[in-house]
């Protein structure tokens, strides 16, 4: 079953092989992933007037950060 509206989607396969190929390509992606949050949490304590978040992902971004404490 597969449905591009829900959060979650899976697929299934009996060749071990290839779900072992997919396992390890998205090890792969995951590890070189950049995080973004991070990235705007550093350019903001360099220089923040240089980033500008609107009303909406200032609440956003606060949950984070006490999350991230």
């Amino acid at each position: 079953m597969f449905s591009l509206d829900s959060d979650d989607s899976a697929f299934r396969t009996a060749e071990q092989a290839y779900a072992e190929h997919l396992m390890a390509v998205f090890e792969t992606v995951w590890d070189d992933a950049i995080n973004t949050f991070e990235l705007t949490v550093e350019a903001m304590s360099e220089n923040p007037s240089a980033v500008h978040i609107s009303d909406s992902d200032a609440a956003t971004s606060d949950t984070r950060q006490r999350a991230i404490k």
